[in-house]
């Protein structure tokens, strides 16, 4: 698959879906972080937790 510009929003939305497709320890663990977040953290807190996992996520995806 082709890279995606990470210098826009819709590039970094679809690097960050186009990683959890084929990686499939990342996409356990953002599906953990909503399973275990939902039932408790108010949408401030949900947003922010999977915010950051997005940003780390991105960090790390060599384009």
């Amino acid at each position: 698959m082709s890279p995606r510009p990470l210098t826009t929003t819709l590039g970094r939305l679809l690097a960050f879906r186009d990683h959890l497709q084929e990686d499939a320890d990342a996409r356990a663990a953002y599906t953990k972080i909503k399973v275990d977040l939902a039932p408790r953290a108010d949408a401030d807190g949900y947003l922010q937790a999977k915010t950051a996992f997005i940003e780390a996520t991105l960090a790390g995806i060599d384009v």
